[in-house]
């Protein structure tokens, strides 16, 4: 039987961290996932890098952003045990 070479046909996945040069790929697909919300300002993106780099991953496909998630680090400290979104 004759071996297929399917290297042809494989996409390239990678998973990373953000970088601060990614801000209009990440704005594109905040339009696309949240129309009519504001997208993250590039100084936003790079204090999130600043802060907590490893909270700040982004999904490649064929080496174009398909997919973000950004963490962060809170201390329930400063908050009451209830608290909303925008408190």
């Amino acid at each position: 039987m004759t071996e297929i070479d399917l290297t042809e046909f494989e996409s390239k996945l990678l998973l990373r961290r953000v970088r601060v040069e990614d801000h209009p790929a990440l704005v594109d697909l905040e339009k696309r996932c949240f129309p009519g919300q504001q997208p993250w300002s590039e100084e936003q993106i790079r204090s999130q890098i600043e802060h907590f780099p490893e909270g700040q991953l982004c999904l490649e496909y064929d080496g174009q952003i398909v997919a973000s998630s950004s963490s962060l680090i809170v201390d329930f400290g400063d908050y009451d045990d209830w608290h909303s979104w925008h408190q």
